[in-house]
């Protein structure tokens, strides 16, 4: 309840929100982009602990811990079936894994906040406790914006990029009965 205190905790916060959705879109490995984004979510909920919003993390908590999750098993299965784990020498596994691709695609879009997912609870929430609160109105929407944006390009590297496009030439050689 000390103010300097919960400022404290809201720039830390935001500096690790923002700096982990950053490098979260800097990595080349599928579970090193999850990795950082949950860095990034990290820095979020330390953000809404400084804010009082303490119901508003708990929401995000869980939100996080489902979309995550889904992804982190989705990088696994991708990593175990191929071999890779950068997703720029993947592409159209959705072929040949459809259902993991269906899970990527939804556990992608519930992190990149869409409606109506459980992931747009917690951003909803997050913008509003950050335009709530007087002294930090600005800075908070700024920072959670680009944030927002980086989460979704972090989402978009592990839950589409390896699904859609063309197969390597490399993976395309194993025959599909080998993916089952």
């Amino acid at each position: 309840g000390e103010p300097l205190w919960d400022d404290t905790l809201v720039v830390f916060g935001g500096v690790t929100m923002l700096g982990a959705a950053v490098l979260a879109t800097r990595q080349n490995q599928l579970k090193r982009i999850l990795a950082y984004s949950t860095v990034s979510s990290l820095g979020t909920l330390v953000l809404f602990i400084g804010m009082g919003a303490a119901k508003a993390a708990a929401t995000y908590l869980l939100a996080h811990a489902l979309f995550k999750g889904c992804l982190f098993l989705v990088a696994g299965s991708v990593t175990k079936q191929t071999g890779l784990k950068d997703p720029e020498k993947l592409g159209g596994l959705a072929r040949v894994m459809p259902i993991t691709a269906a899970a990527a695609v939804l556990g992608a879009l519930s992190m990149a906040g869409m409606f109506p997912l459980i992931g747009f609870v917690g951003k909803e929430l997050l913008l509003k406790a950050g335009l709530e609160h007087p002294e930090w109105a600005a800075a908070l929407t700024g920072v959670t914006v680009v944030s927002a944006v980086l989460t979704v390009m972090a989402g978009f590297l592990v839950g589409a990029r390896p699904f859609f496009g063309a197969l390597p030439d490399s993976l395309g050689e194993t025959r599909e009965a080998d993916w089952r």
